[in-house]
């Protein structure tokens, strides 16, 4: 107990970060006078008289000062007891001036305190030393220098026969979670980017969709770092989610881009009239996204903390998606992309995906004329739904 509260504790307390150490499981020396109330009774004695004589005659005391030449020392008088035996020796004062001494009336022991908690690791008695956090630090890079500060601890302790050992540690779990919303970011971008190339079946229109993901999340890290923001589960939640969202408004101007291209319009003109035309839809899109994200930054209490990040990171990352789309994906629009006849007669594979996207298009063609055939019914049908 020694070791962990006046070695490692104090060592641990200092490390950048870190709010409080408590330790649990401890024994602190201490010396118990246990009493024999028979003894005191037939001596006339009380429990008050043994408590002041301890507290009389275990003191040390000023006594006083002495001169030698030139200069003056104070005197202390050494009264405080060392050991059990010590304390035993102690005389109680009583009527009569008979010599009774502690030992005469109570036992002595030199034991450990009571305990009011208990540690142990793998089924032994252990002390643990819990270890929280400043309010506002970051969980992990704390532990980090913790888990540093006590491989530098581990030599010194081992030479007292003690070892060390990190059996919970939180940022293990938080670092487990980002981690997995990192996978899910990268994966969820690489199927956004996939049923891109299904659809358009144009690896160039593909790989324009696809720069637009990387430029939009990462200007977000720069808005991230701006507002001081780290990489925690709720900020990254919002890239995860906000990754189908960054991709919609450059798959819309492509696709427009594409039509122009297809109806004999040069790259150039393409791009910006493709751009030009759909500018306002995709700016109302966005704009409802934002609507609904913006005022999710601004709820209020706990919940409102926690869903700070959440909102801001969802909201810059879909603005500046909307800024790539109408500005990097309809210039490298207009650079890379080529009229459907100037293109190589696509493979096997594009051919069966363009035969099945003609067949959806022919039977959603039908289902729309149906609709606008018999309007109330598809109004009832929509009320009812």
């Amino acid at each position: 107990t020694h070791l962990a509260d006046k070695v490692v504790k104090e060592r641990l307390q200092r490390v950048a970060g870190v709010g409080g150490v408590d330790l649990v499981g401890g024994r602190e020396r201490e010396i118990k006078v246990l009493v024999d109330p028979a003894k005191l009774v037939g001596l006339g004695l009380t429990v008050s008289d043994v408590e002041n004589a301890l507290r009389a005659q275990n003191l040390d005391v000023p006594g006083g000062h002495f001169d030698r030449g030139s200069q003056e020392l104070n005197v202390k008088t050494k009264g405080e007891v060392k050991s059990a035996a010590a304390i035993a020796r102690i005389a109680i004062p009583v009527p009569g001036g008979t010599l009774i001494r502690v030992r005469d009336v109570a036992q002595v022991k030199d034991t450990v305190k009571d305990a009011r908690s208990a540690s142990f690791l793998d089924g032994k008695s252990a002390i643990s030393l819990v270890i929280r956090k400043q309010s506002g630090g970051n969980t992990v890079e704390v532990a980090k220098r913790v888990r540093a500060e006590l491989a530098r601890l581990a030599p010194l302790v081992k030479k007292k026969g003690v070892t060390l050992a990190v059996p919970t540690d939180n940022s293990v779990y938080i670092e487990h979670s980002i981690h997995d919303v990192q996978f899910d970011l990268v994966f969820g971008a690489f199927l956004a980017v996939f049923i891109i190339l299904l659809f358009l079946h144009d690896v160039r229109a593909t790989l324009i969709s696809a720069i637009a993901l990387p430029t939009s999340v990462v200007a977000t890290f720069a808005f991230m770092d701006l507002f001081g923001f780290t990489f925690n589960n709720m900020s990254m939640l919002a890239l995860s989610l906000s990754i189908g969202i960054l991709i919609d408004d450059a798959i819309v101007v492509i696709e427009n881009i594409h039509r122009h291209l297809e109806e004999g319009e040069s790259s150039q003109a393409a791009a910006s009239n493709g751009t030009r035309e759909i500018f306002l839809a995709v700016l109302a899109t966005t704009s409802c996204i934002l609507a609904v994200f913006v005022p999710v930054a601004f709820m209020k209490g706990i919940i409102g903390r926690f869903f700070f990040q959440f909102g801001v990171t969802v909201s810059v990352a879909v603005a500046l998606s909307m800024l790539v789309s109408f500005t990097l994906t309809p210039m490298l629009s207009s650079r890379f992309l080529v009229a459907k006849h100037g293109r190589k007669r696509p493979n096997f594979i594009f051919r069966g995906i363009e035969r099945f996207l003609k067949a959806t298009d022919r039977a959603y063609g039908r289902l729309l004329r149906a609709a606008l055939r018999h309007r109330f019914l598809t109004i009832a049908i929509a009320l009812a739904s």
